[in-house]
């Protein structure tokens, strides 16, 4: 058995290695059935693009919810606040930008809850 993992190339959340996919483990990208029907667009590229040019020059964190209305998203969508959480989870997983809360970075962005914050490497 092993305990490897690797991150979702659509959502950014850890994939844990399971039995089933022992034989093509290396082949493995996404986390579910729905990560690989919605695989990262130009929409989402756009946003991961924005997101970083907004942090650009700031070398200090930013809290999330900040950050999205300063990019005019709409703060009670759900699905557009899942959208916004997957761009910087997947930044994170490039290494461009480093999650946190309470100000100390986090290891795994994908067990997140509530408020965090953001900055760029």
């Amino acid at each position: 058995m092993s305990s490897e993992f690797k991150w979702c190339a659509s959502c950014g959340r850890k994939i844990t290695w399971r039995k089933k996919w022992e034989r093509d483990w290396e082949s493995v990208r996404y986390c579910s059935k729905r990560c690989r029907g919605s695989k990262p667009g130009q929409p989402e590229r756009a946003l991961e693009a924005s997101i970083l040019e907004s942090l650009a020059g700031s070398t200090s964190w930013e809290r999330s919810d900040r950050l999205r209305e300063r990019l005019g998203e709409d703060i009670e969508d759900a699905e557009a606040r899942e959208r916004f959480r997957c761009a910087l989870r997947r930044l994170w997983v490039d290494g461009k930008i480093d999650i946190g809360q309470n100000r100390r970075a986090v290891s795994d962005p994908s067990t997140l809850r509530g408020a965090f914050e953001v900055k760029k490497r």
